[in-house]
């Protein structure tokens, strides 16, 4: 299914590492924009996991996948409404950007290196686009994000940890691991946010 789906949308993929890196990127500069262009971008990665990976190629393994397809899209439009209603604001405090710096350098670099180690080769591979990956850099951004829309944005993400990181193991992606990690992580901070709202909009 990977090889089909890399072959099928090459260059995409390119395209959207380039999306990626544009978010993360984005975040450190001083563009008063900056917030609003880092979540547009997440929104957009999002869309395609859900409408091309999920409703497009992982339904045909999987009939579950038309419900992550559902979930997928629809946690890409509230990312895209999030920039449009200025819902989310940069914070660096703490050891959030740490954690958020970890997990973006896991999806963006250290997950595709894995692959080289590892022996998978292109197309039969994960490559960035895909949900897990994209996963990793969306808790990752969360991570420097405060306001309370955060804990709603970080929900199926968090939850998507739990059901794709099972492909560290069914699957032989051992670099899904980091999947696992990030979501439990995450789950720490959704808590925290969930029990303390007063701190989502301030930290």
């Amino acid at each position: 299914m990977f090889a089909r789906y890399n072959t099928q949308v090459w260059p995409a993929q390119w395209l959207l590492l380039a999306v990626g890196l544009a978010a993360v990127g984005v975040l450190f500069t001083k563009a008063s924009s900056r917030e609003r262009v880092a979540s547009a971008a997440i929104g957009l990665l999002w869309i395609w996991v859900g409408a091309i990976y999920h409703l497009g190629y992982f339904t045909t393994i999987n009939p579950a996948a038309y419900v992550f397809g559902v979930l997928s899209i629809a946690e890409g439009l509230l990312f895209v409404w999030s920039a449009g209603a200025d819902k989310l604001h940069l914070s660096w405090m703490g050891p959030s950007k740490w954690v958020g710096g970890a997990l973006a350098t896991y999806s963006l670099a250290i997950y595709p290196l894995l692959n080289v180690v590892l022996g998978h080769e292109f197309p039969a591979v994960p490559t960035f686009g895909l949900p897990c990956p994209t996963t990793i850099l969306t808790l990752g951004i969360l991570w420097w994000l405060r306001g309370q829309f955060t804990r709603v944005l970080a929900v199926i993400p968090i939850l998507w940890s739990g059901i794709g990181g099972s492909a560290a193991f069914s699957l032989g992606v051992p670099q899904d691991l980091g999947l696992l990690v990030a979501g439990l992580v995450s789950l720490g901070l959704l808590r925290r946010r969930v029990s303390h709202p007063e701190e989502a909009s301030r930290e």
